[in-house]
């Protein structure tokens, strides 16, 4: 695949007037302003660069992507897995949740933002580092690898959100340019992903690559590269490439399943070894209380007004933003221990509490909870992240939110190999056997191409409840459009939709900006 640079394509007006009018009231009285490097700092020393670095990470941390769960509504309702709270359909959640959001959407902007200021961060820091004359080899290196996996990583959201976008590969160094950008084809955004990657693996200079190990920090890995290259390709339906770099990653010995599913998500195991040195963390976003207020993902998922663990404050209650169909929660096999897992239906309430309000209940005491409301009957609420609130703020909590598991390393590989027709049993015995047995179930055997195919898909399905990869997935097997337009969840006025909905508008601030990058097809345009 001949790779593609876009050298002189002019940096979006959205970086130069970055964020304003991109968020509530709410939003601005809860969030510091996100890190943006600029072409006229200085970068000389590894402290340097690690600062900068931390700057593209900073992104990732952000509203416009996982702390506040301006992605994950974009990801989570717009499937059959998550509905939208049925006390909280309103506003910009239920445009997402219906389909009904069009290029004014405050939360599209937020996410086009994010991603956007993530790019120009990694753009600035791959010009500085060459400048950097006091750093390590050591430090230069790795902080170019770190930027151009995080400039992929930005770009492979964007260019599946919506399509063609602005291939931003330098700094913008005047405001005309902003003026004069223009949409790259997707084909080319595609090569400029994988040289990003791959240069982050180490195959375009051996010098530049991340590193094997980071003593479990959170810091991105060669793993991450290789999991990120099998998702790209697995996207593209280049299966061998796919499982080519699975393979590299299970070949690796540096990552196994944990035990138990919850382990997975337990904050306190995030960075421990289990059987291999990176257990089974591969990528995931991290929230650091001591800087930011940390993650809200993880309350907007717990019932309104149900105490938090760890709380010793009533305030310190759910949020009741996502919540579970019965239709969905019935599709999950009973029998298996990530749904009890997911779905617990007794619950210890917080301490220093005299009585709360829990949805379709009175006022209960304090103490255990075993009321009917709860994971009894609709609506169910996906218990997936035990909130961790040490700081005693608000609804916020530190959980990281996970990107890549050693999981999806397993269930990339075996769904690349079977649409080669390659998935054999020691194929099945290490890959989803092993989720499945987490899960208490029987392994598969003897099953045909087809049967496989939907067996992978039923278990990626509950694999990765609520941590964003269905939407994403159901694109991938081209299957978004009759699922969302046969589920049945309640929504007053919900949108028939047809394939032109993969696709997000471009927000309209950009397109008033710069009447050149044009709109995405209709409905938008």
């Amino acid at each position: 695949m001949a790779i593609i640079l876009k050298k002189n394509i002019a940096f979006p007006i959205l970086l130069i007037i970055l964020l304003a009018g991109a968020f509530s009231c709410e939003d601005f009285l809860d969030e510091a302003p996100l890190s943006q490097l600029t072409v006229d700092q200085t970068y000389n020393t590894d402290d340097d660069l690690e600062q900068a670095v931390a700057g593209i990470y900073a992104n990732l941390s952000s509203f416009g992507m996982y702390r506040r769960n301006r992605l994950q509504y974009f990801l989570e309702l717009r499937t059959d897995a998550m509905t939208l709270g049925t006390t909280r359909r309103q506003g910009e959640r239920l445009e997402a949740a219906t389909y009904n959001y069009n290029a004014a959407n405050g939360f599209i902007q937020s996410m086009w933002d994010t991603h956007y200021n993530g790019i120009n961060n990694a753009n600035v820091l791959i010009e500085k580092v060459p400048e950097a004359n006091a750093a390590t080899e050591f430090g230069r290196n790795r902080a170019l690898a770190e930027a151009h996996f995080l400039r992929a990583f930005f770009y492979f959201n964007l260019v599946r959100l919506w399509g063609e976008v602005p291939l931003i590969l330098e700094s913008p160094r005047t405001y005309d340019q902003t003026r004069e950008a223009t949409r790259t084809p997707v084909e080319a955004i595609y090569e400029q992903i994988i040289l990003d990657a791959r240069t982050a693996a180490g195959e375009v200079d051996s010098k530049i690559v991340l590193p094997v190990n980071t003593n479990n920090n959170g810091r991105l890995t060669l793993s991450a590269a290789h999991t990120f290259l099998s998702e790209v390709y697995l996207t593209l339906e280049l299966y061998s490439e796919s499982a080519e770099y699975a393979k590299k990653v299970i070949d690796s010995g540096q990552h196994a399943l944990w035990e138990n599913y919850g382990d997975a998500f337990d904050p306190f195991k995030q960075y421990d070894a289990n059987t291999a040195p990176n257990a089974e963390s591969v990528f995931e976003i991290k929230f650091y209380q001591e800087i930011d207020p940390g993650s809200r993902f993880a309350a907007e998922a717990w019932p309104r007004g149900l105490v938090f663990p760890y709380a010793a404050q009533a305030r310190r209650v759910g949020d009741g933003f996502m919540e579970v169909h019965e239709s969905t929660y019935n599709r999950l096999d009973d029998n298996d221990a990530r749904k009890q897992y997911l779905f617990p239906t007794t619950y210890a309430l917080g301490t220093g509490n005299d009585a709360i309000l829990v949805p379709d209940e009175d006022t209960i005491k304090g103490g255990p909870y075993d009321g009917l409301a709860f994971n009894r009957e609709p609506p169910y609420f996906c218990i997936k992240y035990p909130l961790l609130d040490p700081l005693l703020r608000f609804g916020w909590a530190q959980n990281p939110w996970p990107v890549y598991r050693y999981a999806d390393v397993l269930l990339y590989y075996v769904e690349a190999m079977n649409e080669q027709g390659l998935a054999d049993q020691t194929v099945l015995d290490q890959t989803i056997n092993l989720t499945r047995a987490r899960g208490g179930l029987d392994p598969l055997a003897g099953l045909g191409q087809e049967e496989l195919r939907q067996a992978i898909r039923d278990e990626r399905f509950i694999e990765f409840f609520y941590e964003g990869e269905r939407f994403f997935d159901l694109v991938r097997w081209d299957q978004l459009e009759e699922v969302v337009n046969n589920r049945d969840f309640g929504y007053s006025n919900p949108v028939v939709i047809n394939e032109n909905f993969r696709l997000l508008p471009l927000p309209q601030r950009e397109f008033d900006a710069n009447p050149n990058l044009g709109q995405n097809n209709p409905p938008w345009n």
